[in-house]
């Protein structure tokens, strides 16, 4: 159903783009080098006939997993690529953050990029010295502002870019997977001007692989899967059924022998994760009952223990970990490393370390165990990223709460204790 025009910020017809995995045409120099033998085009097609209406005032989440189509959609609406077939109408100025860093001037200061993009897009010198402070000061990095964009973190050019952009006051800004780059306090920060750029009749297009980066900020949701639209409409439940199909994937792998262990052991010293300061010698996860395929039950505590060597006779050694969620790409929990609480030696020897995941914490998922090795209370000097897998699931029959809400699409499900009196 076609919306009114006066309603539209972005009209997509029959959209479909095709990518050549070999170059369809060659020069003549290429053709003899290959003695004029035929090259096969081999070609996919990345976007399939996408038709949509997307709104003014609109924040349209796009989800998918990676192959399905999703950056190649905001680089058509950009216009840095141009459809196969199809036509997109674009009512309104567009600005975009697609790269990191992406058309900044690595030699030129903060400052001078600035000034550089804004007249790329069409504001005057005289508009961009208006709106300079209130640029920099949203970004946070008054301090760098000078210095040669070289120098700047991926933070630092998020900070940059996305407060550059979000002051050029245009009609449709295009995100692809950069809100994940700042830091927490950022990110708010950044999720509250959409809000506000939204509520004053600008439409943004956010891609993202995090679920709840978009149950923030969005007013509606499309699911791609590939290059077609799967899901589109105002209800969260499409980021709720792009969770339960990634579940699914992974239930696959797992039945065609590709799961990751929850036991890892390293009788040969040599082959074993470390460095010289210390080395695992096991990992391992484990409940009072576990089920089949390694999955644990989410009302169940879950020991995690670790079994290492200290190498050397200086300096404490003490174990932290994170939990991350393997779809939603953020860590979920981090541990209070409060070994040294009773770790307080210093001498060299074989150590087993455990401590307890408490039931009813986690919501039902998939999640990585990372490691990471502390010495003297405060340097990280050894860290390992996805160490254990493992799974949670509620069991059949579980009452705790409705099938609907443990499903939804947040990383605890925790069973609060709760009183109710007659008034």
């Amino acid at each position: 159903m076609l919306l009114p025009l006066h309603e539209t910020a972005i009209r997509i017809s029959h959209l479909s783009k095709t990518f050549h995995k070999t170059r369809p045409g060659l020069s003549f120099r290429e053709s003899v080098a290959r003695g004029f033998r035929s090259v096969p085009d081999a070609s996919f097609l990345a976007l399939d006939d996408i038709n949509l209406d997307i709104r003014r005032g609109e924040v349209l989440g796009i989800i998918g997993k990676n192959g399905s189509g999703k950056s190649t959609l905001l680089r058509l609406l950009s216009g840095i690529a141009k459809p196969t077939e199809g036509r997109i109408e674009i009512y309104g100025s567009v600005a975009s953050i697609l790269d990191i860093g992406a058309g900044f001037h690595p030699d030129l200061s903060g400052r001078e990029n600035i000034f550089l993009r804004g007249q790329l897009v069409g504001i005057s010198k005289k508009e961009i010295q208006e709106r300079f402070e209130e640029i920099v000061d949203f970004s946070g990095i008054g301090d760098f502002i000078d210095t040669p964009v070289k120098y700047y973190s991926d933070g630092m050019f998020l900070r940059l870019a996305f407060s550059l952009m979000i002051h050029l006051k245009a009609d449709i800004i295009l995100l692809d997977e950069v809100l994940g780059v700042g830091d927490f306090a950022f990110q708010q920060k950044c999720f509250a001007k959409i809000q506000e750029i939204a509520k004053s009749g600008a439409t943004v297009v956010c891609v993202s692989h995090n679920p709840m980066e978009l149950l923030e900020i969005c007013t509606f949701y499309m699911h791609l899967e590939n290059g077609k639209v799967k899901e589109y409409a105002a209800q969260p439940a499409i980021l709720l059924d792009y969770l339960q199909q990634s579940q699914q994937d992974s239930d696959t792998t797992k039945k065609n022998g590709q799961e990751e262990k929850t036991e890892k052991q390293w009788p040969d010293k040599s082959t074993a994760p470390g460095n010289e300061l210390f080395c695992f010698q096991s990992l391992r996860l484990f409940s009072e009952k576990t089920p089949a395929d390694n999955i644990f039950f989410a009302d169940q505590d879950i020991t995690l223990e670790i079994v290492f060597e200290k190498l050397t006779d200086e300096d404490h050694l003490d174990i932290a970990f994170t939990i991350s969620d393997i779809f939603r790409h953020e860590i979920m929990a981090c541990s209070s490393h409060r070994v040294h609480q009773f770790f307080q030696t210093t001498h060299r020897g074989l150590y087993r370390a455990h401590c307890i995941l408490p039931a009813n914490w986690l919501n039902q998922g998939n999640f990585h165990i990372n490691l990471y090795t502390l010495r003297n209370r405060k340097e990280v000097v050894y860290s390992w990223r996805e160490a254990l897998h493992f799974s949670l699931q509620f069991r059949t029959g579980f009452d705790h709460t409705s099938a609907d809400l443990v499903n939804a699409p947040a990383p605890l499900a925790p069973a609060l204790h709760w009183e109710l009196e007659v008034l």
